[in-house]
C-alpha cells in the first residue's frame, strides 16, 4: 500500500487568495513511498511534524482525515475562510490543479478518503447559530422583595467558642484617667529647676508648689 500521508509543495504550487497579497494557497501532493508494515504510512511522513511554519516539512494529517486549520491546502477550513473574505484565486488553472489533486488523493484513500464537504457557491455554509427565545413582558414575572427574602436560607449562628479558646482577659471599659499622683523628679529629667518666690518653676515654664520639706507639689500653671 503506498503511503497514505497528505502533503504539498508549497514553493511550486502556491497561489494568492482573490486581490490581497499577503495569504498564499497550496493544494495536495502525494507521498509516493509505500507504507511501513502495520501502517499507513511510510517512515518518513511517520516522523513528520502535525504543524509547523513550514508547510513543506510538516503532514498535513492523513488522506483519510480531515485537513487541519494549520494546513494552507486547497479544501480546508483555513482555505474556505479566507475564500470567503477575500474570493477565490484568481488563477483559474491553479483551481482545476487543486481539484485534481484532491480527486487523487480521494482515489489512493478509497472508501475511507475524506472529501471536501459540500460547498455553497465555493464557501463554506455558515452555521447557523441557535436563536435565543424571546420571551415577552406577560411571560417575565417581576420577583418580590418579600419572596425573594422568604427564598434566603437563614443565617447559621456560630456555636460559643469553647473555654479553652476564649480570651483570658477583660474588654477595657475606661481608656484614660487623670493621674492623682504629684510630677515627681526622674534621674532621666533633665528640665532645669529652681526656686523663685516659693515656687518651683521649670524652663519650660511650668509651675509648682513647694510642699512642706522642700519638694516639688501640685502642678500650678504656666507662667
Amino acid at each position: 500500500m503506498l503511503c497514505q500521508a497528505r502533503l504539498t509543495n508549497y514553493h511550486k504550487t502556491k497561489t494568492k487568495i482573490g486581490t490581497q497579497t499577503k495569504w498564499n494557497a497550496t493544494y495536495l501532493k502525494l507521498c509516493d513511498k509505500e507504507a511501513m508494515e502495520g501502517s499507513d504510512l511510510c517512515a518518513r511522513c511517520a516522523q513528520r511534524p502535525t504543524s509547523a511554519r513550514n508547510q513543506i516539512t510538516m503532514i498535513h494529517g492523513k488522506l483519510s482525515e480531515e485537513i487541519p486549520y494549520t494546513s494552507r491546502i486547497y479544501g480546508g477550513d483555513w482555505y474556505w475562510d479566507m475564500v470567503q473574505q477575500y474570493g477565490e484565486p484568481l488563477d483559474k488553472q491553479w483551481l482545476e490543479l487543486a481539484k485534481q489533486a484532491q480527486l487523487e488523493g480521494e482515489k489512493r484513500a478509497g472508501a475511507k478518503a475524506w472529501r471536501i464537504p459540500e460547498r455553497e457557491a465555493g464557501r463554506l455554509k455558515e452555521k447557523k447559530k441557535p436563536e435565543r427565545p424571546v420571551r415577552t413582558k406577560e411571560e417575565i414575572k417581576p420577583v418580590e422583595q418579600e419572596e425573594a427574602i422568604d427564598e434566603m436560607p437563614p443565617k447559621k449562628k456560630l456555636p460559643p467558642a469553647p473555654p479553652s479558646q476564649q480570651l483570658p482577659f477583660k474588654p477595657i471599659s475606661q481608656l484614660m484617667q487623670e493621674s492623682s499622683e504629684e510630677p515627681k523628679m526622674l534621674p532621666t529629667d533633665r528640665q532645669k529647676l529652681w526656686k523663685e518666690n516659693g515656687v518651683w518653676i521649670c524652663e519650660t515654664g511650668f509651675t509648682f508648689a513647694v510642699k512642706e520639706d522642700g519638694g516639688i507639689g501640685k502642678f500650678l500653671g504656666k507662667n
